[in-house]
């Protein structure tokens, strides 16, 4: 089956640090573009902020990837009634494409626990926080194991109540 169509899209926001995680900063979406002002250095006193450091072709490479999988994915949606859908190749035009710089309100939090990294980022718009948890090992293990045997126990309980009662 063949689809066909378009799709319009409006500033689609790109991380523009190296450094950051592209996939937190993807979560962490949307931005509300309405109350955008223009920069003046006045809005950073008191906070840490980096310059970028990714520049416009690289910036507008990942622009057009991520309009590309969000039309692939409304195209996959529209597809129904089949168990799976293949796609068998995909052709996106991209134009009247400008790149432009914003400063965006994200809030960063670097944290270390048992000698790992971790990060998160929250939207400082809306709070939406994204990041990874660090995670015991013993306690997690602890866990699975009484899972484990509180389901053991279970079965094992059902299957003597079957032989008694069968």
């Amino acid at each position: 089956m063949y689809r066909e169509g378009g799709l319009g899209f409006e500033k689609v926001p790109v991380d523009g640090s190296e450094r950051l995680n592209d996939d937190y900063m993807d979560a962490i979406e949307p931005f509300n573009y309405t109350k955008m002002k223009d920069f003046r250095t006045e809005y950073l006193s008191g906070f840490l902020a980096e310059k970028y450091d990714v520049d416009v072709d690289k910036s507008r490479e990942r622009a057009i990837k991520r309009m590309k999988n969000s039309l692939e994915n409304e195209f996959a949606k529209s597809v129904t009634g089949y168990a799976t859908v293949k796609k068998e190749r995909s052709s996106v035009n991209v134009e009247n494409g400008k790149v432009s710089y914003s400063l965006l309100p994200v809030w960063i939090l670097n944290t270390k626990y048992k000698n790992e990294n971790y990060q998160f980022m929250m939207n400082g718009e809306s709070g939406h926080l994204v990041g990874k948890l660090p995670i015991d090992k013993g306690k997690e293990m602890k866990y699975r194991l009484s899972y484990l045997f509180g389901f053991g126990a279970a079965f094992t309980l059902i299957i003597q109540l079957l032989r008694y009662f069968w």
